[in-house]
């Protein structure tokens, strides 16, 4: 494996338990302080459900920003995966 490809996966697992970590918080806070979440923060919005559509937008985010770091497959490669030769 290339040393790029290992830096876009650890760089992939480090997004990951970041996530994870925010999604996990989300659903504790969810089950165990709803009155927490229950709480008006903006414009008349419960703080659940601006948190979860923040997690989607953050989602949104980390993916853009997980493939725009992608290493790019060389012609070789390519060629592998379409079965073209040259």
């Amino acid at each position: 494996m290339r040393d790029a490809e290992v830096r876009h996966r650890r760089l992939g697992n480090w997004l990951f338990l970041a996530y994870l970590v925010l999604y996990v918080t989300f659903v504790l806070l969810n089950a165990f302080e709803p009155e927490i979440m229950e709480r008006q923060v903006f414009k008349g919005l419960n703080l659940a459900l601006v948190s979860g559509l923040g997690l989607i937008i953050i989602a949104l985010l980390l993916a853009v920003i997980h493939g725009s770091l992608a290493p790019r497959p060389s012609a070789t490669q390519s060629d592998a995966v379409t079965g073209e030769r040259r």
